[in-house]
């Protein structure tokens, strides 16, 4: 991560990745890039090695019924900080913060 002494950066600023997960699939985004990968054991080797090779630094993954556990542990085990949010924190905060995309036709009138 990031780490500041005084006023300059110890490293230079690196990419944060996003995890949705489901039983089947890990939808990642970093950079600009968006991708999927198959939720498993592969899958998460092939989805570790493309986050080393585009240097990310934290991985967000929203905690989804214990499907995101597997892959935030071998992420982990691979050297990356990995935070696992709680999907209702995630949407208060965007509410908050004024980011959150209305999801039906009702919600947005």
């Amino acid at each position: 991560m990031n780490v500041h002494q005084g006023r300059e950066a110890a490293t230079a600023p690196r990419m944060n990745a996003g995890i949705d997960v489901s039983k089947d699939w890990l939808d990642v985004c970093w950079g600009d890039q968006n991708r999927r990968f198959a939720h498993d054991a592969e899958g998460i080797k092939q989805l570790a090695a493309s986050l080393q090779e585009a240097q990310v630094d934290l991985i967000v993954v929203e905690a989804s019924g214990g499907y995101e556990v597997a892959a935030a542990a071998a992420l982990q085990a691979a050297g990356f900080a990995v935070a696992v949010l709680n999907p209702r924190q995630t949407r208060d905060f965007a509410k908050s913060s004024r980011r959150f995309a209305a999801s039906s036709a009702t919600a947005s009138a």
